[in-house]
């Protein structure tokens, strides 16, 4: 009840997703079939307004990276709790 969600299973849909919608969150995954999620960052970080982004991966993530994500959370450490707060958090419901 707090969100609409787009899922984008590639970087070539989420990239056409991007040009396409507006978005208030983004919630990445590094590993995808055609690369990682964490080269939509520059993208995501150039948008006016730039969009707010939390990895959410099987593994974790340089501190390069880290530094340029409002979250980033392991997916065998986080439960549904913990992601849901996190979101809320970052899109100011919290």
């Amino acid at each position: 009840d707090i969100a609409d969600m787009e899922n984008a299973p590639t970087l070539a849909a989420a990239r056409k997703i991007l040009k396409e919608r507006q978005f208030d969150l983004a919630i990445l995954d590094i590993t995808l079939p055609d690369g990682s999620g964490l080269e939509l960052l520059n993208e995501l970080n150039s948008l006016s307004p730039p969009v707010q982004v939390m990895v959410f991966s099987a593994h974790e993530i340089t501190m390069e990276a880290i530094q340029q994500v409002g979250a980033s959370l392991v997916k065998s450490r986080t439960d549904n709790a913990q992601l849901l707060g996190t979101i809320k958090r970052m899109v100011g419901i919290q």
